[in-house]
C-alpha cells in the first residue's frame, strides 16, 4: 500500500517540478490504509516538508510496526526533494519512533550536522543519528574507494558491510534498498540479516540498471523476479539440448568418459548460475 506524499514533474535528468500533497489527504490516506491492512512493516520516503512529516508521525507513533526511516533530501540527479526544516523535522519527530534509518553520506551530514571525511566522521555520525534512532544504515555509495562499505549501527555496535563497487548507481537504487529492507522487516526477518540480505539484491540491481532516458540509468528492483524465472528456463534448456542430442548422436560418438551439457544464465557470476547434466 502507498500514501502518496507529493507529485513531482521529474524524468532521469532533472526535477522540474513538485505538488505536495495537502496534510489533510496524507493523513486521510495513512489512516485508511491502517485502518483496513494488517500493516507488518512501514517505509517512508520522500516527505517533503515539515508538515508532512508531522501528520505522518503522529499517526504512526502509535502503531506497533517496525518503522523504515529514508530521509530522502536530494533526487539522483541533485535537484532537491525538501523544503527548508526538514532534516530538522525528521530528527525531532521521526527518528525517535523508526526501527533503522538509511541516509547515504550527504543525508548522514545533514542530520548529523558535520562534514564526513573519513571512517571516523562516519562512526560519529553514526553515533549522534543512533542516539534518537534504534538503528542507523549509513549507505557508502557516495564515498570513494574501490568497495563500497556501508555502516550499521545497531546497539551501540557498528558493522562493516562491503561490497563490489560497480558502476555508477543509477535513479532509484537508495529507494530500492530501503523497500528491499521493509519487505525483509515484514516477513520477520531481524535487521541484521534485512540488510544484508536487501544489499545483495540491491548489488543485482545495480548490475542489471538500464537506460531509460538521456539522463541517469535507472536500477532493476524486480531483477530477482526474473533472475529466479531465468532459473526454470535454464533448466529447460538443458533437457531440450539433451533430447535433441540423444536423436543426433549415436552411442559409438559418444567418448568413453561421457558428455556433459551445461548452460549458463544471462550474466552468470559464478557455478550457482550454471545447470550441467552428464
Amino acid at each position: 500500500c502507498t500514501v502518496i506524499t507529493a507529485v513531482t514533474a521529474q524524468n532521469t535528468t532533472a526535477v522540474e517540478d513538485i505538488l505536495p500533497i495537502s496534510e489533510e489527504m496524507v493523513q486521510a490516506q495513512l489512516e485508511a490504509v491502517l485502518k483496513d491492512v494488517d500493516i507488518k512493516a512501514i517505509k517512508t520516503g520522500m516527505l517533503y516538508s515539515p508538515e508532512i512529516v508531522g501528520v505522518v508521525a503522529d499517526i504512526l507513533e502509535d502503531h506497533e510496526v517496525p518503522l523504515i526511516v529514508d530521509p530522502v533530501m536530494v533526487a539522483t540527479v541533485g535537484d532537491s526533494l525538501a523544503t527548508k526544516d526538514l532534516a530538522r523535522a525528521i530528527k525531532r519527530d521521526l527518528i525517535p519512533i523508526c526501527e533503522l534509518i538509511t541516509p547515504n553520506k550527504y543525508e548522514a551530514e545533514i542530520l548529523a550536522g558535520m562534514e564526513i571525511r573519513n571512517e571516523s566522521d562516519v562512526r560519529y555520525a553514526c553515533e549522534v543519528i543512533g542516539k534518537e534512532a534504534s538503528s542507523v544504515l549509513l549507505k557508502g555509495g557516495h564515498m570513494t574507494g574501490s568497495t563500497v562499505t556501508d555502516y550499521l549501527y545497531l546497539s551501540s555496535e557498528i558493522t562493516k558491510l562491503e561490497y563490489p563497487r560497480l558502476e555508477k548507481a543509477g535513479h532509484g537504487s537508495g529507494c530500492t534498498l530501503s523497500a528491499f529492507i521493509t519487505a525483509n522487516m515484514a516477513k520477520g526477518m531481524d535487521i541484521v540479516n534485512s540488510v544484508q540480505n536487501s544489499r545483495k539484491l540491491i548489488q543485482q540491481s545495480i548490475q542489471e540498471q538500464y537506460v531509460l532516458g538521456r539522463g541517469e540509468k535507472t536500477v532493476n528492483p524486480i531483477i530477482r523476479t526474473t533472475d529466479d524465472r531465468e532459473n526454470y528456463e535454464v533448466l529447460d534448456e538443458v533437457d531440450a539440448a539433451a533430447e535433441h542430442l540423444v536423436d543426433l548422436i549415436t552411442e559409438e560418438l559418444v567418448p568413453g568418459g561421457g558428455m556433459n551439457i551445461a548452460y549458463a544464465k544471462r550474466n552468470a557470476a559464478g557455478p550457482e548460475d550454471i545447470a550441467a547434466m552428464e
